[in-house]
């Protein structure tokens, strides 16, 4: 196939002060707040307008917890909107999002958990048993936010004793207005955990604008445009469903479908299923 058969070349030099994950989210929901952007398979999608409103409410709840500026917020969640969610409430009030493998137990959670000096994580309930053999060896860990999978209960659960738990519903709270925090492209996004196959994890530590311009990049090589629907099933705790996959689609209005995990024998429908062009 000749080059002429491509659209031109989407070369773009934006302003380093909206290399910033969470600022670009707002100023698309700013611009236009009814475009749907973000979806969990069949569920409707969510507009860019209501991911800006929750991302906010998010952000007032992790700031009651204490979190700020540089602080680590963990997150262990199975593929979700909550996931994305999270990130964006973080990144906007300049906590630093670090992703924790689901699968991961004994040293493997813990050495992540300690070394990244998170206080504040965000997980899922079907994890927890792997957290409460794993509490008295957590030295930065205060709270835990426990998000319902469906996988069993928690509340009132006394193995965590003195980690905090509240439920995921109490962290989104009822204001949604800007918190407000000033960010730099050169403030850390996340700190992103390699795979340790080689020794204990090491924590990438990546600034905004770092991920900002890997999705830059993502966007000229596949000609991303709004119109465009781009299917995730790769792992969020993993780069490149939420840098190289949503953020794209968010840089350039499009909309992108989560889908819990990529199955060999059904991706093919699922496409189809969400008209995924991407």
């Amino acid at each position: 196939m000749s080059a002429a058969t491509f659209p031109p070349l989407r070369l773009t030099v934006p302003r380093q002060e909206d290399w910033i994950f969470s600022a670009v989210l707002e100023r698309q929901a700013r611009t236009d707040p009814h475009r749907p952007f973000l979806q969990f398979m069949d569920e409707p999608p969510l507009s860019y307008g209501e991911v800006n409103r929750r991302v906010n409410r998010l952000a007032h709840g992790l700031h009651r917890l204490g979190v700020g500026r540089g602080d680590r917020v963990l997150i262990m969640l199975p593929n979700s909107i909550e996931f994305m969610l999270v990130w964006w409430a973080a990144n906007r009030i300049g906590a630093i999002e670090v992703s924790v493998n689901t699968a991961y137990k004994g040293y493997f959670l813990e050495h992540l958990v300690n070394n990244s000096g998170g206080k504040v994580m965000v997980v899922a309930s079907e994890p927890l048993e792997h957290l409460a053999a794993a509490e008295e060896k957590l030295a930065s860990l205060e709270t835990l936010v426990v998000y319902d999978d469906g996988s069993g209960p928690f509340r009132g659960s006394p193995r965590f004793n003195p980690l905090r738990v509240e439920a995921f519903e109490e962290l989104e709270g009822p204001r949604d207005d800007p918190p407000g925090v000033v960010l730099s492209h050169r403030d850390l996004c996340v700190i992103m955990y390699t795979s340790g196959t080689t020794g204990p994890s090491k924590g990438v530590m990546m600034p905004n604008a770092q991920c900002h311009l890997f999705a830059e990049s993502v966007v000229n090589l596949t000609r991303l445009t709004g119109d465009d629907v781009y299917f995730v099933a790769t792992p969020l705790y993993h780069g490149n469903a939420p840098i190289m996959q949503v953020y794209p689609a968010l840089l350039v209005g499009g909309r992108a479908v989560i889908s819990p995990r990529f199955s060999a024998s059904e991706w093919v429908c699922q496409i189809r299923r969400v008209d995924a062009t991407v």
